[in-house]
């Protein structure tokens, strides 16, 4: 993927994170508008609104598969406890 993409596509994503209305109300219109781009842009990168939620949670999934993976390899240091 080249540069432009990852750009647009993490613009698309901050535009969708940083708008505080409810997921149900926000339009691809109003998304496009926020991110500084076409509609058909976004459409270019995502099929609809949900497509990019899903997407979303896929990178969430992602980091948080990654962090586990991590930690089985490199376990945090074992805390004293409490008295």
């Amino acid at each position: 993927m080249d540069l432009r993409m990852i750009k647009t596509r993490r613009d698309i994503r901050n535009a969708l994170l940083d708008d505080n209305r409810s997921f149900e109300s926000i339009t691809v219109s109003q998304i496009a508008r926020r991110a500084n781009i076409s509609r058909s842009t976004f459409y270019d990168h995502y099929s609809d609104k949900y497509a990019l939620l899903n997407a979303l949670f896929d990178e969430v999934r992602e980091q948080l598969t990654r962090i586990t993976e991590s930690r089985k390899t490199h376990p945090a240091e074992t805390l004293p406890e409490d008295d």
